[in-house]
């Protein structure tokens, strides 16, 4: 069959193989069936292309295979496609169909080509509808496309005049392009306010600056054209300014609306014609400020009064900033005379604030203190500050630093504020900034530092103790009592001695350089002692009359003084630190010299025991007693009272005996202290010299005598 034709299209294969095949394998690339075993297959096309064939053939003594390369060719009908390039009413077509033997142009305005690529021209604008159709002997096919060769609009316009004084009228010209079909126009601030027609007439009332608006249209573009302060509408101008004033120079700001040239008068006999002009000064004042505006309309004026000051200067003084405390300051304001207000800050001071000019305050603690003004006008302020300004001393302080070493003080002052110093120390007086002394021997020293400035004066003491001095001090270890070859071992309590020397007359030894020597006495007696101590700052020398006292065994004796039953002992003995007397009658007494009264008559053995620290010694006498029998009731009734008594004593009797009564008081040695004779009822004895203690009051008559123990007590 045919190799080539049109889809869909059916090829009846023949096989033409030799040697007689006992199988056939068809592949037919984009057949269908796209496979065959059969000898003559049939097969269909429906996709154009080229296409191959091969056919493989097989019998017992083998296989052959042969492929027919793009042996199938599908045709189909043409494929159509073309673009178009406008330029303006030219148009360029580009033919891009393929598989057409023939064009045929329709351009939509009724006009036809069969050229594969035309250049057509268009006579009018406008949008056209372009089809092309191909053809070829599987048939035919077509496109269409669109042509728009509308060109765009363009707007643009003028205006005999663009500017002048209201009311203003103003003849507008479209100056567009040729193809515009509809005008609209926008007139801000015009009358009428829009137009449609190409050419308007429009009138302007108000001044200001005014937009114009144009927007141009056909039925395939439109444009509109803004013209931003396109018209100018003058008035006469609004005259007006604005001014900052830095102290005397003024700058002036010019807000006229509508002005085309100043004239500015200052208010001094000074004139200026710049827009904004700045101006100085000379001198303080209010001057009225006078501005000028002028247009091709007319003529304003605006004034305003303007008020130059300047700036304050802040300055003080005193007279007394310096000064004792509680120090008063009165204080001046120097400020320049256009200051109005003052603002005081006084630190340390009472008031620590003040708004008078001249202010007085108090400055009660000492030190040095900063004084701030702030002065104020109207132009503004200026602040002062003086630091350290007040100066508030106080009395001087005084505080010793001493510092002592061996018999030396040195000392300093470590207090503040002093003129002058003054030391005293061991009675003497120095004026000098440190004191160097020397002492001459030990003990506690005061040292005396005054002070003084403008202020007053401080005075304070430290004492110092000076313990260097070598001091022989036999002290509390003497007098000794020791017995007759009895070794003594020396002590003392002297301080700072690097060397001692004794000196013991009669002692055995009679010297000795011994720290602690022992010395034996051979002979009772009383001795001195000399005690010589020494180190690198002087000797100390004490002697001690009487320091040592050797004894023997005491030597023993008595008496006594016998008044009815009433004895009065008295020890005649010596070298005894005890007695123990034994009355005979079975009482006793450790007293040196008793008063014993016996009961009843007899003769009894007194007997005396005395001792020492060497030994003990006994002596005795015998004493005969009569006793008469006698009472209180004898002496009629007797009462004594106060008892214990302080400075009298009275005694109250009734005498039953007839006779003077005898009254004696006796002290606890036996002494008779007091005696006196009682010859009434009520006797009071004075007692005030008498010390405190326990005594025997004694009465006695011819025929009887009667004890009674009384105490003083005060």
């Amino acid at each position: 069959g045919d190799s080539e034709g049109c889809a869909p299209m059916t090829v009846n294969y023949e096989n033409t193989s030799s040697n007689s095949p006992d199988t056939y394998a068809w592949e037919f690339e984009g057949g269908s069936p796209s496979t065959s075993m059969e000898a003559n297959p049939e097969v269909s096309y429906t996709t154009s292309g080229l296409y191959d064939v091969t056919l493989t053939v097989t019998n017992m003594n083998g296989s052959n295979s042969e492929t027919f390369t793009d042996y199938i060719t599908i045709n189909d009908v043409p494929s159509t496609d073309f673009s178009a390039d406008e330029n303006g009413l030219v148009v360029t077509f580009t033919n891009q169909s393929t598989g057409a033997t023939t064009y045929d142009w329709s351009f939509g305005d009724g006009n036809f080509s069969t050229v594969a690529n035309p250049i057509y021209t268009y006579q009018l604008e406008g949008i056209y509808t372009v089809t092309l159709e191909t053809t070829n002997e599987c048939g035919t096919t077509s496109e269409s496309i669109t042509i728009n060769n509308y060109t765009p609009v363009s707007a643009s316009f003028t205006s005999a005049v663009t500017s002048g004084c209201a009311d203003l009228e103003v003849e507008f010209t479209d100056q567009s392009s040729a193809n515009v079909t509809e005008w609209l126009w926008t007139f801000e601030g015009g009358t009428p306010a829009t137009s449609t027609m190409q050419n308007p007439t429009v009138s302007y009332t108000t001044a200001g600056q005014y937009d114009v608006v144009l927007t141009v249209s056909h039925p395939e573009s439109d444009e509109t054209i803004t013209l931003t302060d396109y018209i100018a509408v003058s008035d006469v101008p609004t005259s007006s300014f604005e001014y900052f004033d830095d102290l005397f120079v003024v700058e002036f700001t010019n807000t006229t609306i509508e002005g085309e040239s100043y004239s500015w008068d200052f208010g001094d006999g000074t004139t200026n014609s710049e827009e904004s002009p700045s101006h100085t000064y000379t001198e303080e004042g209010t001057y009225v400020v006078v501005l000028m505006a002028t247009n091709a309309c007319g003529t304003t004026t605006s004034s305003q009064t303007v008020e130059i000051n300047a700036l304050p200067t802040a300055a003080f003084s005193s007279n007394n900033a310096t000064g004792c405390g509680p120090l008063t300051v009165a204080f001046n304001n120097a400020s320049s005379s256009n200051a109005t207000e003052w603002s005081w800050i006084f630190e340390g001071g009472s008031p620590a604030m003040s708004t008078d000019e001249n202010p007085t305050v108090t400055y009660s603690t000492s030190g040095s203190y900063s004084v701030v003004l702030t002065v104020t006008s109207p132009a503004g302020m200026d602040v002062s500050t003086v630091d350290n300004f007040v100066v508030v001393l106080s009395k001087p302080t005084a505080v010793i630093d001493a510092l002592v070493s061996g018999n030396m003080v040195k000392a300093s002052n470590l207090g503040a504020g002093a003129d002058k110093l003054t030391w005293t120390v061991g009675g003497e007086i120095f004026d000098t900034e440190t004191l160097e002394y020397t002492f001459n021997e030990n003990g506690t020293y005061t040292i005396e530092l005054t002070t003084e400035n403008e202020c007053g004066t401080t005075t304070t003491s430290t004492d110092v103790t000076i313990d260097v001095f070598p001091e022989a001090s036999l002290g509390s270890n003497f007098p000794i009592i020791a017995c007759v070859g009895e070794a003594i071992t020396l002590m003392d309590n002297s301080t700072n001695a690097t060397s001692k020397e004794w000196t013991l007359p009669n002692g055995n030894p009679e010297t000795s350089s011994e720290v602690n020597p022992v010395v034996i006495y051979d002979a009772a007696g009383t001795y001195d002692i000399t005690l010589v101590v020494s180190n690198i700052y002087g000797t100390s020398t004490e002697t001690l009359t009487g320091a040592i006292t050797i004894i023997d065994a005491p030597i023993i004796s008595f008496d006594g003084a016998q008044d009815g039953n009433t004895v009065v002992f008295t020890s005649l003995s010596s070298g005894v630190t005890t007695y123990s007397w034994d009355f005979g009658d079975g009482k006793t007494s450790d007293e040196m010299n008793p008063t014993h009264v016996y009961a009843t008559n007899g003769t009894y053995d007194v007997v005396l025991t005395v001792s020492n620290q060497c030994g003990e010694t006994e002596v005795s006498f015998t004493y005969t007693v009569n006793v008469s029998t006698v009472t209180e009731a004898d002496f009629g009734n007797m009462k004594v009272y106060p008892n214990p008594a302080s400075d009298y004593i009275t005694i109250s009797i009734d005498n039953t005996l007839g006779d003077d009564i005898n009254l004696s008081i006796i002290d606890v040695q036996g002494k008779i202290i007091v005696t006196e004779k009682i010859n009434t009822a009520t006797h009071t004895i004075n007692t005030a010299n008498l010390l405190n203690g326990t005594y025997m009051l004694r009465l006695s008559s011819n025929e009887a005598s009667f004890l009674k123990k009384i105490v003083i007590l005060k």
